[in-house]
């Protein structure tokens, strides 16, 4: 009985698709952990600064700064002053259909940080955002406080994604929060450029990238012995021996 050749060829084609997605996403996944690490270990490693502290820094050092976040931030939507705005897409790339998340809207204006010995602003706007809860997990980024935006899940069109329930997660007036970042100028209100706004501890925010970065490890791991088992399958018909 002989094979069927296009059928051999489709087979062919859908693993090496499979095994080609793979590895991508393995490859990401890794970059993603190593990134995780790294913030990890900066954040660690950087004494935690205040107004008065930064005044002995150079423009471009790496620094870390705690405070509250000033009771005079503009409020952008309802009581937030930095918030990110998830709506829900259907995924179909697995076996069946999932809702997943994206960001529809991100606000992260520039803030101003209240510091045991004077203020310092947040001088950039394409920060991330971050949080000691786990809650709600769905999300890729989240604030200290969240709120969800239900609708009739029986209303949602998925081509059109604002009729389904929407997330909102980010920061209000008075919150603790650690900022990871560099520093853009000194003088009365030292500025700092942030890379992540931070609501919670330096302990927490160290945490929260290890685990991340352990996350992103374990699943680079799963998808890498995906692809290997695909290539596997790819070029054992070449080292089988061959049938009589």
């Amino acid at each position: 009985m002989t094979s069927n050749p296009r059928r051999s060829k489709a087979v062919w084609l859908a693993l090496g698709f499979a095994a080609l997605v793979s590895g991508a996403l393995a490859g990401g996944l890794g970059y993603a952990s190593h990134l995780a690490g790294e913030e990890a270990g900066q954040a660690e490693s950087l004494p935690v600064l205040d107004a008065s502290s930064l005044g002995g820094k150079s423009p471009g050092e790496a620094v870390l700064v705690a405070g509250k976040l000033a009771s005079d931030n503009p409020v952008r939507f309802r009581r937030y002053v930095a918030y990110l705005h998830f709506e829900p897409y259907r995924d179909t790339s697995g076996s069946s259909p999932r809702t997943r998340w994206r960001v529809r809207e991100r606000v992260t204006p520039s803030l101003l940080v209240e510091t045991g010995s004077g203020r310092v602003r947040i001088r950039n706007e394409d920060y991330q955002l971050g949080a000691a809860t786990g809650e709600p997990g769905e999300l890729d980024e989240r604030g200290p406080t969240s709120w969800r935006d239900e609708k009739d899940e029986g209303a949602w069109d998925p081509a059109r994604p604002s009729t389904g329930s929407q997330w909102y997660t980010g920061f209000e007036a008075g919150q603790d929060v650690v900022v990871l970042g560099s520093l853009a100028s000194g003088g009365a209100t030292p500025e700092v450029n942030a890379t992540r706004v931070f609501g919670g501890t330096k302990a927490e925010l160290v945490a929260s990238a290890q685990s991340s970065a352990r996350f992103f490890q374990i699943a680079a791991w799963v998808l890498a012995l995906v692809c290997a088992a695909v290539l596997l399958g790819l070029v054992w018909p070449f080292l089988s021996p061959a049938r009589r």
